[in-house]
């Protein structure tokens, strides 16, 4: 399942700004719902891109593009702005139990920690520069066997989509973005 997942994210051309958090959620519609986006259509990758940016003038609005990622997940990929890595989003998709993963790689400040978030509270995250988990017996720790976080560029973030693969029961794919997921608009002011 490793060694190639970020190579995927790359094609993509989402190398220097991916920000995706995995909710185990099935339900796209009521992941969408809970975010307060307003559902603009059902798009595929390359459509969804296109869209970018919403708004105009100093005030683009964000994208989001959610899918169902296996039979008990759901992605949310953040197309344009950075909605989906506020803490307030998490806590409120969260709030009836549900568990979320949070993954953050931009140009600016590279890779973040990879955040566990549980019935609204962050409980568990890896530690983006020394790779080890806040809660040593925890989620994070039983599913990073036999991984390495070192080594060429790439490999920490391939690490933490394995990380977050083994957990889904799924690895993010290539037919992941060759399916069509909702195309949300992030209404301005909502935050």
């Amino acid at each position: 399942m490793s060694g190639h997942i970020w190579n995927i994210v790359r094609t993509k051309g989402l190398e220097e700004y991916f920000i995706s958090v995995w909710i185990d959620h099935s339900d796209e519609e009521e992941v969408a719902r809970r975010l307060g986006t307003e559902t603009i259509s059902r798009s595929d990758f390359p459509s969804a891109m296109l869209s970018y940016p919403f708004g105009v003038g100093d005030e683009p609005e964000e994208a989001l593009w959610v899918g169902r990622h296996g039979p008990q997940w759901t992605h949310i990929l953040q197309i344009s702005g950075n909605y989906a890595a506020h803490p307030a989003v998490h806590a409120s998709l969260t709030r009836d139990g549900e568990r979320l993963l949070f993954m953050c790689v931009t140009e600016v400040e590279g890779i973040e920690d990879l955040v566990l978030v549980e019935n609204t509270q962050r409980t568990d995250d890896i530690h983006a520069f020394n790779h080890t988990p806040t809660q040593p017996g925890g989620l994070f720790a039983r599913n990073m066997a036999g991984l390495s976080f070192d080594g060429p560029s790439g490999a920490q973030e391939d690490a933490y989509l394995t990380v977050i693969g083994r957990i889904t029961g799924m690895p993010l794919t290539e037919e992941w973005f060759d399916r069509r997921h909702l195309l949300c608009r992030v209404p301005l002011g909502i935050w």
